[in-house]
């Protein structure tokens, strides 16, 4: 931290790291806070245990991000993640969206915070996840219920207009 600011995600997670090393659970869910979803927890959670992930990346099919605020990943047929895409000009055809909802074990993510306090790494997705993707078993959750992006004001304003639809208020306040 210089002057007390965070510097990013990873920079904040080592401010904490005493708390981190306390929560009694095994696993940890990590997210940002622009998205708006019904999210299966149990499942998603049952998928990461079955796959036998190290992390299980929450994605949508449906792209709502701009994609110059969003992260996108590429799946091989065995359905790993093989590619992340962070802020790219355009989504790849064949590409997920990254809700950057993350599962993993309390022990893997103390040991990123850790490692990455240590070399100046700030970034989860560009500093931790892009470059181990070899290393990591990255599996998607894929979920396919509606899913709100907050970029911008303007998408606050849409996605606010979203609840008009029974459909939407439906599917996330079942």
């Amino acid at each position: 931290r210089r002057g007390g600011d965070y510097r990013g995600p990873m920079d904040a997670l080592a401010g904490v790291s005493d708390y981190l090393n306390n929560i009694r659970q095994d696993y940890v869910i990590l997210g940002r806070g622009d998205v708006a979803l019904n999210l299966p927890v149990a499942d998603v959670f049952q998928q990461h245990l079955d796959s036998g992930a190290d992390v299980t990346v929450v994605c949508t099919p449906t792209l709502r991000g701009a994609p110059r605020s969003s992260e996108y990943v590429e799946v091989s047929e065995s359905g790993r993640i093989t590619d992340l895409s962070i802020h790219p000009i355009a989504a790849g055809d064949q590409s997920l969206e990254s809700l950057e909802l993350y599962v993993l074990s309390k022990q893997l993510l103390l040991s990123m915070v850790d490692y990455c306090a240590a070399h100046d790494v700030t970034d989860f997705s560009r500093g931790v996840l892009q470059p181990r993707l070899d290393s990591l078993k990255l599996i998607p959750y894929v979920h396919k219920g509606y899913v709100g992006r907050f970029q911008s004001v303007d998408d606050y304003y849409h996605r606010s207009m979203d609840l008009l639809d029974p459909a939407v208020r439906a599917d996330l306040f079942n």
